[in-house]
């Protein structure tokens, strides 16, 4: 089975609610998992982040001064790799229990949960994006000082 990408809210809420049968329990524990699969995910983002970060400590002056494209490379590169943090720690990191999101009906608990589960996957696919974009600048530095010395 081929999972329909184009599902909307109220239609994956549906299959929930039927999947399920309305067993708050499980629902719950179904979004506990999803949750703790984003945040899992956005941890080893932050920590390839601080790798980055940490490494340009000791060697960002070096790869910097191989020339002035490199200097402005290293540079862009960092803030993409920090817009990345920011990104993970304010749109999926922040504390939001799922608790809060109760309801006492269940097809509003579970639509609730969807719209938050998808605004935080949305962050995470901004995050990994702008990780992406800041690690290949990063290399292109790299590798420029690597080339020109």
């Amino acid at each position: 089975m081929v999972p329909v990408r184009n599902k909307t809210i109220e239609q994956e809420s549906k299959e929930i609610f039927n999947y399920f049968q309305n067993n708050k329990i499980e629902i719950y524990k179904m979004f506990e998992n999803q949750f703790q699969v984003l945040y899992q995910r956005s941890q080893t983002l932050l920590s390839l982040a601080g790798i980055v970060i940490t490494v340009t400590g000791f060697s960002g002056k070096i790869i910097a001064q191989t020339s002035f494209l490199s200097r402005i490379f290293i540079v862009v590169g960092l803030f993409f790799v920090l817009l990345a943090g920011m990104l993970a720690i304010w749109g999926i990191i922040r504390i939001r229990f799922i608790s809060q999101w109760f309801e006492e009906d269940t097809q509003s608990f579970i639509f609730y949960l969807l719209k938050n589960r998808n605004r935080k996957a949305q962050y995470f696919l901004l995050s990994l994006v702008s990780l992406i974009i800041g690690f290949s600048l990063y290399v292109i530095s790299i590798s420029m000082m690597l080339l020109l010395t």
